[in-house]
């Protein structure tokens, strides 16, 4: 199902925030009087625009998790899943500062920088992970990332990923500006995250 087929919708908490309310499609900004901002309906389509992503949540890695929440095991049991796939085939590659990056490059940064979304056929940076790959080097995230020059750099950092050194690496840069011309991700948000910034730090830190 192509993304053209689901209808974009964006709702907003109440000031008691015990309810929502559809938003009318227009950016919001400073939600509650909050650093947060809801996009509009057409900013939601620059990124959320490749035929294979549509909505949140929904990939087989993002749902190969143990724990609370909806599980591939969950769907396969109730099946809703043909084919099914089991979630140990989902799992990430790699050390656990591996698993955790990739994992989160790939929730928030792969609807926009894949193969068929703008970011990804733009640039060639992809961080969308396919399911069954046993070593992280098969990634596209590592194929298209570590050492790998950027096409944007900056002042001692030319690369995407500089192996062993994040403050070299162009993805730290970009996550960690919210500067218009050059912040990660580049709307939708005046903050920076630094749960996920620490993340990707270590990660590249421990290359």
């Amino acid at each position: 199902m192509g993304f053209y087929n689901w209808e974009t919708r964006a709702f907003l908490w109440n000031g008691t925030q015990d309810a929502v309310v559809e938003n009318d499609g227009e950016f919001v900004e400073n939600v509650l009087g909050t650093q947060h901002d809801v996009p509009s309906r057409d900013m939601c389509r620059q990124c959320h625009s490749a035929n294979s992503d549509g909505v949140n949540g929904f990939s087989a890695v993002q749902l190969a998790h143990d724990g609370p929440g909806i599980t591939l095991d969950d769907l396969n049991r109730e099946e809703r899943l043909i084919p099914q796939l089991a979630s140990m085939d989902a799992r990430l590659p790699g050390d656990e500062a591996t698993q955790a990056a990739l994992g989160y490059l790939h929730a928030n940064c792969a609807h926009c920088h894949q193969a068929d979304g703008p970011a990804g056929s733009l640039t060639g940076l992809l961080v969308r992970v396919d399911v069954g790959l046993e070593r992280p080097e098969e990634t596209q995230t590592y194929r298209s990332a570590v050492d790998v020059p950027g096409n944007w750099v900056a002042v001692g950092a030319r690369l995407r990923v500089a192996s062993g050194d994040s403050e070299a690496s162009t993805i730290v840069r970009r996550m960690s500006s919210r500067e218009p011309a050059v912040q990660m991700p580049p709307m939708g948000t005046e903050i920076v995250d630094p749960v996920g910034l620490e993340l990707v730090r270590r990660w590249i830190n421990g290359m």
